[in-house]
């Protein structure tokens, strides 16, 4: 696993084949891109933490960019259909969500 940090909350998080963005917001001063646009390329999953513009700030551009999924909480559903984000998972605390079966996972 390789994680990458960016600036404020940005992160870039690769394991397994995977990218995966956490918080990939606005600057609060500059308002520029947290992460920086050559790393949004190849992006599977957005993880938003919540609603304030230097972590949801740039989700509805790289996720269109990038036909990413994103995960975040239900609280953030009426801003996500608003911006016409697509492919978004909204979890409840505690709820789980896989992307792929791990190694130890048992179907009943």
């Amino acid at each position: 696993m390789k994680i990458t940090y960016y600036r404020q909350n940005a992160f870039k998080i690769e394991s397994a084949g995977k990218r995966i963005l956490l918080d990939p917001g606005r600057s609060l001063s500059s308002f520029r891109s947290l992460i920086p646009k050559k790393e949004w390329e190849g992006t599977d999953i957005i993880l938003v933490t919540h609603r304030h513009p230097d972590h949801f700030g740039l989700v509805p551009t790289i996720a269109s960019r990038c036909s990413c999924e994103v995960v975040c909480s239900s609280a953030l559903r009426p801003l996500m259909e608003k911006r016409g984000v697509g492919r978004v998972h909204f979890l409840m605390p505690g709820e789980r969500i896989w992307f792929s079966r791990p190694a130890h996972y048992l179907s009943l």
